[in-house]
């Protein structure tokens, strides 16, 4: 579902504070598959799921996502696609009806369809108490509700996670856990950039670690522990995010 070869991205080329950042990334998602990306803070996570969304152009290289190349075809990239972050920002004058309502139509949807699938989000993720607050008067919980709501509106096939548990308290990250495994359920395939560990622990799938500008290992959670020959999953992740 998703292809990235040979992807390269250099901020300020040809000036004298040139910034290579990704230097040759090669990772491919299964159809289905839950994939982590790990990294430290600055080893370009963000700036790859910004060129796989199709929001930021790639220096060189090749994504693929759906069968779309990112280059030639990436609005219907962004209609494959779920994106959203912990720090993803929402109309602030807007409620949350208002705000989800902008994104239906956006995303071409008749109106008995949003309305359809509003019930739907409401009744999973019980987004009620928040549908007519203002953005700006909602809690972080309350916002990572609604930012949930508009990615799950086009029913994607793909979901673009990007620290979706920053910052959060423990009952929006409790949300954000039941979102991921939902979508599993369905079969969806998700690329997933975290730093937090118990979230890799709890829901499992494969761990690719890119360091340097470079995937350099991309293991199962189960491989990443028996390999390591590690006791946790912190050890296991220092070991394995070697250049």
């Amino acid at each position: 579902m998703i292809q990235i070869r040979d992807v390269f991205k250099t901020f300020y080329q040809d000036l004298p504070n040139e910034k290579k950042v990704l230097k040759g990334v090669n990772l491919a998602v299964a159809d289905g598959e839950t994939q982590f990306l790990l990294g430290g803070n600055g080893a370009g996570k963000t700036t790859l799921m910004r060129i796989i969304s199709s929001l930021l152009p790639m220096t060189s290289g090749t994504v693929v996502v759906n069968g779309h190349d990112c280059r030639t075809d990436p609005d219907a990239i962004k209609h494959s696609i779920g994106f959203f972050s912990a720090t993803t920002g929402l109309y602030e004058r807007l409620t949350g009806r208002e705000f989800l309502t902008f994104f239906s139509r956006l995303y071409g949807l008749a109106d008995e369809v949003f309305c359809k699938k509003l019930d739907e989000i409401t009744e999973l993720f019980h987004t009620e108490d928040c549908l007519d607050l203002k953005c700006s008067a909602m809690s972080s919980g309350q916002k990572q509700k609604i930012n949930i709501a508009r990615a799950l509106l086009h029913d994607p096939p793909i979901y673009i996670m990007d620290e979706p548990t920053l910052g959060l308290d423990v009952e929006s990250l409790a949300g954000i856990l039941d979102f991921i495994l939902y979508q599993r359920q369905r079969g969806k395939t998700m690329l997933i950039a975290t730093h937090n560990m118990e979230m890799v622990h709890k829901l499992g799938g494969r761990v690719a670690f890119l360091v340097n500008g470079v995937i350099v290992n991309n293991v199962s959670v189960e491989e990443m522990m028996r390999n390591s020959g590690q006791n946790n999953l912190i050890d296991a992740y220092r070991y394995y995010a070697k250049a």
